[in-house]
């Protein structure tokens, strides 16, 4: 079942705004629905494509128009005025809200308040209660892997070490998927911190990821232990 994105449909518009200056027609709830079932209710995120289709656009609309009545949609994000979907790829993170109405001559059709948050790209390298990931020294490594992206097309992606000295001996970073490879040489708890900066058009947005990460002697004990890197 595709995810709705959180809509409230009320008979007035935005707080502060008064009510609509055009009458509105009965029963004139408006509901949008995204195309993307990994989408949370009433979330999307910054680079990634978004696309969000109105699911009941009255039949009696002929001459109909789409407009935005107050408010803003999130910077990367249009609406089309003879469809009504909204599409592109939010480029800030924050909280939006948008009056939607389907209009025409001097009367609303049809109207929904939108709401929505943008949320930034989340970088993580394994899901866990937080337990340093184990590896062996003289092996190589095989669980520091990051998690995939949600990027729009033409987003490139950056991954760098933040901090030279956290990375264990033996390891290194590849600048295009932010998998750790390599065999590390040293034994110790580190805290891997791992940069990423996005690039899309004419922005960019960077994130750090630190990864706690045990290397011990192989066939040692599951209890990490020593000093960290």
């Amino acid at each position: 079942m595709k995810a709705c994105v959180a809509l409230l449909v009320l008979g007035v518009a935005l707080e502060g705004c008064g009510r609509p200056s055009t009458p509105v027609a009965p029963d004139a709830a408006l509901t949008y629905q995204t195309d993307d079932t990994r989408k949370s209710l009433g979330e999307l995120t910054v680079f990634a494509t978004a696309r969000i289709v109105p699911i009941n656009k009255s039949d009696a609309s002929p001459g109909a128009r789409f407009v935005i009545s107050a408010g803003s949609l999130p910077p990367g994000l249009v609406l089309d005025p003879d469809t009504g979907a909204i599409s592109g790829v939010p480029i800030t993170p924050g909280q939006f809200k948008a009056n939607i109405a389907l209009q025409r001559a001097d009367t609303i059709l049809q109207h929904t308040t939108f709401n929505v948050a943008v949320r930034d790209q989340r970088l993580v390298y394994r899901e866990s209660s937080g337990a340093p990931v184990e590896l062996r020294a003289g092996l190589p490594a095989t669980e520091l892997i990051a998690s995939q992206l949600r990027l729009a097309p033409g987003v490139t992606p950056h991954f760098a070490v933040a901090d030279a000295n956290s990375l264990p001996k033996g390891l290194h970073i590849d600048p295009t998927t932010g998998r750790i490879d390599g065999t590390p040489t040293r034994t110790g708890l580190f805290d891997i911190k791992v940069a990423l900066t996005l690039h899309y058009q004419q922005h960019a947005r960077s994130y750090v990821a630190v990864v706690p990460c045990w290397v011990r002697l192989p066939g040692s004990s599951s209890t990490y232990g020593g000093v960290r890197g």
